[in-house]
């Protein structure tokens, strides 16, 4: 229990300094205006990194192996919509 907590209040710290990085710079302005347009928060991307936290051995071999086109045409072709997810 106390290293779920521990775990969790480290986590915390990350974020707060991550966000505020993301806050204050400059070439990350443009694409997090994107982000806020497209209707998803500050608190999506947290969990983001939460997730990648949790399962950080498996991130090169599941987000980084493949090219962002072919995770996008695997994305795509899973989407009754045919919207474009990336």
């Amino acid at each position: 229990m106390l290293d779920e907590v521990a775990s969790s209040v480290a986590f915390d710290e990350r974020w707060s300094v991550a966000q505020r990085r993301l806050l204050d710079e400059e070439s990350l302005a443009a694409p997090l205006g994107l982000l806020l347009g497209a209707g998803r928060k500050l608190d999506d991307l947290r969990s983001l990194a939460r997730a990648f936290g949790s399962d950080w051995d498996l991130i090169a071999e599941r987000v980084l192996a493949k090219p962002l086109r072919a995770r996008c045409r695997r994305s795509m072709s899973r989407r009754s919509s045919g919207r474009r997810s990336c």
